[in-house]
């Protein structure tokens, strides 16, 4: 069922003959006072099973605490609210939840501390939240979560330690975040990451010596990080890394021993970075080849490396 540019709706339609409710998508709408209605609060777990999207609902300046009563809720969108300042505390009340993405909200500071109750979230994706400043410690007691994407925090200047405590969490992506100047050293915790991209987070300096104890991690992307002049030599203990890239990054140093450890690397691309590191990597002459040349594939050079951060 969708709402699109719907106005104001009064009175708020009735959602009780609605018993097979799968999906319910507003859009456009300004109908933020029908939503904290008492039509919409008999919504429950038959009522509404599997989906919501909030779109483009340029009004609404908070969500209702009856959010919390869709307990079968699997995925939740929050998407093109420009106003809206907080989320209500029941959003830790949905139990069913595997999927939430927040996008476009630039008036969203801070994320509440229930977002940590959210056990089965698999997918938690933040999109264009300029005026968050961090994330809520409670993010670490996530245990089911999978895939965390940030994009477009560009006030966001750290990140918890609490990180660390993501066990099950496979793919990372941080980006567009030009506030972080540094990762915590607890992401080397992060024992079942497979794939890992930072990018366009131009005040990052330097990465944490952890990343050398991510031996499950088989693919990274460093693209545009024009602070960051090397990478810890612990990266030698990436024994199941296949594919590095190091993009527009004019300050790197050439590449050291720590390569020649990556005994599972089968692709290496680089490209915007400096003249001297791509010279010393030229095929048999270089003065590094003799420490990539055991690699498969290469891609060294203008135009060379095929980067993307939407992990598949």
């Amino acid at each position: 069922m969708s709402f699109f540019d719907c106005g104001s709706l009064s009175p708020a339609p009735s959602m009780q003959p609605l018993r097979a409710l799968k999906a319910l998508d507003i859009s456009y709408s300004r109908w933020v006072d029908d939503l904290c209605s008492p039509s919409l609060q008999t919504l429950e777990a038959a009522h509404l099973t599997q989906d919501l999207q909030i779109l483009g609902c340029h009004d609404f300046h908070e969500l209702p605490e009856c959010l919390g009563k869709l307990c079968s809720l699997q995925k939740l969108g929050i998407k093109g609210l420009p106003r809206l300042r907080s989320l209500p505390r029941s959003l830790g009340h949905l139990p069913s939840l595997q999927e939430l993405r927040i996008e476009y909200c630039d008036a969203l500071a801070q994320l509440p501390e229930c977002v940590g109750e959210l056990h089965s979230l698999r997918i938690f994706k933040i999109w264009q939240l300029r005026s968050l400043r961090c994330l809520p410690q409670s993010l670490g007691h996530l245990t089911s979560l999978q895939e965390l994407k940030i994009t477009y925090c560009e006030a966001l200047g750290q990140l918890p330690e609490s990180l660390g405590e993501l066990r099950s969490l496979r793919v990372l992506t941080i980006s567009q975040s030009h506030s972080l100047t540094c990762l915590p050293q607890s992401l080397g915790h992060l024992t079942s990451l497979q794939k890992l991209g930072i990018a366009y987070c131009r005040e990052l300096g330097q990465l944490p010596k952890s990343l050398g104890e991510l031996r499950s991690l088989s693919k990274l992307v460093l693209w545009w990080l024009p602070g960051l002049t090397s990478v810890p030599e612990s990266m030698c203990c990436l024994t199941s890394l296949e594919e590095l890239t190091i993009m527009d990054c004019p300050g790197i140093r050439p590449l050291s021993e720590w390569i020649k450890g990556l005994t599972a690397l089968q692709t290496l691309e680089i490209d915007g970075c400096p003249d001297d590191m791509v010279r010393r990597c030229e095929r048999r002459n270089g003065k590094d080849w003799h420490l990539i040349s055991h690699i498969p594939h290469l891609n060294i050079g203008l135009g060379a490396a095929h980067y993307h951060l939407d992990f598949d």
